[in-house]
Parts: C-alpha cells; structure tokens; sequence
C-alpha cells in the first residue's frame, strides 16, 4: 500500500539483515515497502552496479586468461597491463561436443 494508508507488518529486518534481493537480481517490481521503524544507516547499491561486480572475474581467473593470452600471438604487441584489461573483460562460456560455437554470417 501506499505510504500514509494502512499496511501490514510483513517483518522487521535487524542489523545485518537485508532486503530488495529480488528486484535487484530479477528486475521486478519491489514486492513490499520498506520503512524505518528507528533511525537506521542502509547501504544501498542499484541494479546497475551490482551487476557489474558479480561480472568481475576472480583474480584467479584473471591471472589464469592472462597466461592463456600470454602464449596468443596476435596479442603480443599489447602491454602487460592492455593483455590483464582484456582478460577482466572475457566471459568464459562452455560449450558441449557438437555445439556451434560462432554461426557464419553473425
């Protein structure tokens, strides 16, 4: 319901808790209103950021695309730092025997 007209208290969320997961994950509407009962410090990340962490590749994984474009012999010209920016940027896709992996024309 709107603020100011009645609502129900669905539950209270403590210290540590945290809420708006769907919406954040699925881009759904907010499924309830949230009011602070007391003062209250939120930290807050819209939709756009958190998608770009969970993008971020491990420094793991980074390091492991690193060698891999290390021994690439079109990438040799780049700098260390232009070869680990690259690898920041690849998304590892798996495909399974038989799977077209690039479709002429695209």
């Amino acid at each position: 319901s709107a603020l100011g007209t009645s609502s129900t208290n669905v539950t209270r969320i403590m210290p540590g808790g945290s809420f708006g997961e769907l919406a954040l994950l699925y881009l759904v509407p907010r499924a309830a209103t949230v009011q602070a009962m007391t003062d209250a410090v939120v930290w807050v990340i819209d939709r756009l950021n958190f998608k770009k962490i969970m993008m971020r590749v491990p420094d793991g994984k980074v390091k492991e695309y690193v060698s891999y474009l290390d021994r690439v012999e079109i990438l040799a010209p780049l700098l260390s730092e232009e070869r680990r920016a690259v690898a920041e940027a690849l998304i590892e896709v798996h495909f399974s025997k038989g799977d077209v992996v690039l479709q002429e024309g695209e």
